[in-house]
């Protein structure tokens, strides 16, 4: 099973993640797009230490992969080990993210 490990941008040290454009290039990094590709759950490690991850990070890194997967065929594939305020901030992410595209297609 794949796993994403965000201690790895984070180094321990960061609290937040957030922007758009670092969220792109954690995808770049954890080579996201291959990983929707896989037929395996993906273990998302969130570091205990963090405490928050932005609405526009997570759509950097999943916007695509909740356009291709759809909401429930993501939460499926990408399983998030965090604690539930980071969990809480995935789901408003994805439902921000759905939103967002939803606009754009009307």
């Amino acid at each position: 099973m794949a796993e994403i490990e965000l201690s790895e941008l984070t180094l321990d040290r960061v609290r937040s993640l957030n922007g758009q454009e670092r969220g792109v290039a954690a995808r770049n990094h954890f080579h996201v797009d291959m990983l929707d590709q896989s037929n395996d759950p993906v273990i998302v490690r969130v570091p205990r230490n963090l405490d928050s991850i932005s609405p526009s990070f997570l759509r950097g890194m999943f916007a695509l992969s909740i356009a291709s997967l759809g909401v429930t065929g993501f939460l499926n594939h990408y399983v998030f080990d965090a604690p539930i305020s980071i969990l809480e901030q995935v789901d408003r992410a994805v439902k921000t993210t759905i939103s967002d595209q939803e606009q754009i297609l009307n």
